[in-house]
């Protein structure tokens, strides 16, 4: 057996016992968060122009500001989000959970969330 196909068995394995863990939970219940970044100066590097034609274009080159989103979402839409300059660190994390996400929960609400360092700060 090859080390990758080791590997993707592995990992089937691990995705069939999340589903068996969450199997129960109604999906009206499940909460999903996850957190995205941007720099507010982004702009693209290459350009399409029709044939015969060159592509122009400015961008800012200046360096911009960073902004990062923190957002859970269920299937009756927007649980909390918040949006703030900077990168997410574990303090912004658990302000994020104790003052936006909890008071929004339901009982029976579950929190589905990668393992991003910033997740597993003590206390959330």
């Amino acid at each position: 057996m090859h080390a990758s196909q080791a590997e993707t068995e592995r990992v089937q394995g691990l995705r069939q016992a999340y589903r068996d863990q969450i199997r129960d939970i109604r999906p009206d219940d499940l909460v999903f968060l996850d957190e995205a970044g941007v720099n507010l100066m982004m702009a693209r590097l290459y350009a399409r122009a029709l044939p015969g034609h060159r592509a122009t274009g400015e961008r800012p080159y200046k360096k911009g500001r960073n902004v990062t989103l923190v957002g859970a979402m269920s299937l009756n839409g927007m649980v909390a989000a918040l949006t703030f300059e900077g990168g997410l660190n574990g303090d912004v994390f658990k302000y994020f959970v104790e003052q936006m996400l909890v008071p929004n929960l339901w009982v029976g609400a579950c929190v589905v969330m990668d393992n991003l360092s910033s997740h597993g700060v003590e206390g959330v």
